[in-house]
């Protein structure tokens, strides 16, 4: 251990707070837009996208999401500009969400459940441009007073107007989440390129997701989860199984199917771990979040050879900045910062608190 390890550890154990690994690395002046297309051009034909009978090439994806970039720059996509996003699962939204970050603009997404009231009133809280969806939310979001966009049409060979997409700047908003928030109104969370750039290859220093993973795409995009699940794989250059509606539904099928697709890495809520009625052998790598986890999950997806991640972070600092590699038979905690993170626990007064003591926690 090295003296400024050992000073670390010593100042930790005095004071209630943790640093992660510092890692300068993975602090680069860089957006979304450039991290997909770098491995756009490094993977060209491999397979990204696989949905049913629907297979979409790295290639593919970068010439039709810049066909749909130079569209919404038509329209007066840009830095600090905001696209809502309203679509089922499915390959097109994924296309839809790079689309608009190679726009230069910030994406909002909305599940596929959420209703019209709650899409404008955050649309109209954000100064959005105007609502991407697919040809059902174009007849139930009619009424809305905003632009709307088929996305069918955006990443269409045809005659739409184009413009020179102008590239967004590692500060700008690269998308935004919207929360209840304590009073129950939608609360936005901006969160900027460099910050989600950053998270991406933080979290990954730790995951090790690599090309020749397969990874399985089922949470919706209105939850920041999903950047990690979506984002990650891009940067890695691996492959998504992406989920259509129809699969998720169907958990008793579902482990077939995985095993099946060769998926080796799940991104998910403890909730539905927990009702998939079998192993699937071919995981590598789960990793889990957004809520607690119960140890009896463990116990049950433990198996020689697969690591299991407890994830914790809110929104506001980043889809996560704890995790922690979780065993069976051991205690499960949100574990230590990731690389470049820390946390610390202070009282009301935000005095740092001794080991052992309660208090708040702040990133």
């Amino acid at each position: 251990m090295n003296q400024v390890e050992t000073s670390r550890k010593a100042t930790e154990g005095a004071r209630a707070f943790l640093s992660g690994l510092r890692d300068p690395s993975l602090l680069r002046d860089e957006i979304l837009a450039d991290i997909f297309r770098a491995s756009a051009a490094r993977e060209g034909d491999k397979v990204l996208f696989r949905s049913g009978s629907r297979v979409v090439t790295y290639r593919e994806a970068d010439a039709a999401t810049d066909r749909a970039a130079e569209k919404l720059a038509a329209l007066g996509a840009g830095p600090g500009k905001v696209f809502g996003l309203w679509m089922p699962r499915g390959i097109d939204l994924l296309l839809a969400q790079i689309a608009i970050a190679k726009s230069g603009a910030a994406f909002l997404p909305f599940d596929a459940d959420a209703p019209v009231d709650r899409i404008a009133t955050c649309l109209h809280d954000a100064a959005g441009l105007g609502l991407i969806t697919d040809e059902a939310g174009l007849t139930k979001a009619r009424d809305l007073d905003l632009p709307l966009h088929a996305a069918e049409a955006l990443l269409a060979v045809n005659e739409m107007e184009t413009a020179t997409p102008v590239a967004a700047s590692p500060d700008d908003p690269a998308y935004l989440i919207y929360t209840s928030g304590s009073t129950g109104v939608p609360k936005g969370i901006v969160i900027s390129q460099r910050n989600i750039c950053h998270f991406l290859r933080s979290g990954n220093a730790v995951y090790g997701i690599g090309a020749d993973d397969i990874v399985f795409q089922s949470a919706s995009v209105a939850f920041d989860l999903s950047m990690e699940e979506i984002w990650v794989p891009y940067l890695a250059g691996a492959t998504l199984y992406v989920a259509t509606p129809e699969i998720i539904a169907d958990i008793e099928r579902l482990p077939v199917l995985l095993q099946k697709e060769k998926v080796t890495v799940i991104d998910t809520v403890p909730t539905l771990l927990a009702v998939i009625p079998m192993d699937v052998p071919s995981i590598r790598l789960i990793l889990l979040g957004g809520e607690a986890l119960p140890p009896a999950v463990v116990d049950r997806w433990s198996i020689p050879g697969r690591r299991i991640f407890n994830t914790y972070g809110p929104t506001e600092a980043t889809v996560v900045a704890t995790l922690e590699e979780v065993h069976p038979g051991r205690p499960v905690t949100i574990g230590r910062p990731i690389p470049n993170y820390t946390c610390y626990v202070v009282d009301e007064a935000m005095n740092l608190c001794g080991p052992g003591q309660e208090g708040e926690l702040l990133i």
